[in-house]
């Protein structure tokens, strides 16, 4: 495997199976959180994951069923673990490691720009949003592909002794999520997963 893509797959992976979260073994749904807040070239992945008792007491609180048990903001609080955080940001999980392979792996794609670079590109919205979307699309293809590679290497059924779907999404459920999620299940796990997402996302 592609060595950054190696990277992420390995951290995930050890981040996953070593939490100590007291109810981690209970979840039924696992989600990939790609967050391009800083800019393609300081992605971050965030793994969450949501438990029975934590979906009721969503509920009892007022939300809708079916957002309290798809929607990762409404689940439990703590992620499981994280890849590309800075030391600032959580000296306990902070990994340099990933943003130098990141940066090599975007130079590989024709795809890298210095700082000085991107603070002229944020100048001229239309060629930012050009680059930036060209990046985005490139590594949300790639996270996928390690994401994959959590379900189909046994990594997560290793950790819970049962399939849990894997979703995997921006801060907004997009088709990209879809379509992402289905090709990293098995099929028929996301089958509840996907009726909730055509019926509150798939006309936003």
């Amino acid at each position: 495997m592609e060595p950054f893509a190696e990277h992420l797959y390995e951290r995930l992976a050890e981040g996953l199976l070593l939490a100590e979260r007291p109810r981690l073994q209970d979840a039924y749904v696992l989600s990939l959180y790609v967050d391009f807040d800083d800019g393609p070239h300081r992605m971050k992945l965030w793994l969450y994951y949501n438990t029975p008792d934590h979906l009721q007491q969503a509920i009892s609180q007022g939300e809708e069923p079916g957002e309290a048990r798809w929607y990762f903001a409404l689940w439990e609080p703590e992620f499981v673990t994280a890849v590309g955080l800075s030391r600032q940001e959580c000296d306990r999980l902070a990994d340099p490691e990933s943003h130098r392979l990141l940066a090599r792996w975007l130079r590989r794609q024709g795809l890298y720009r210095s700082p000085e670079e991107i603070a002229a590109l944020l100048e001229d919205a239309e060629r930012y949003d050009a680059w930036e979307t060209a990046a985005r699309r490139a590594l949300l293809n790639l996270v996928t592909g390690v994401a994959r590679r959590l379900q189909e290497s046994g990594v997560i059924l290793a950790r819970f002794g049962r399939p849990v779907p894997l979703l995997v999404h921006q801060w907004d459920y997009d088709d990209w999520c879809l379509e992402a999620t289905r090709l990293v299940n098995p099929p028929g796990l996301i089958a509840e997963f996907e009726q909730w997402w055509w019926h509150e996302w798939c006309c936003e």
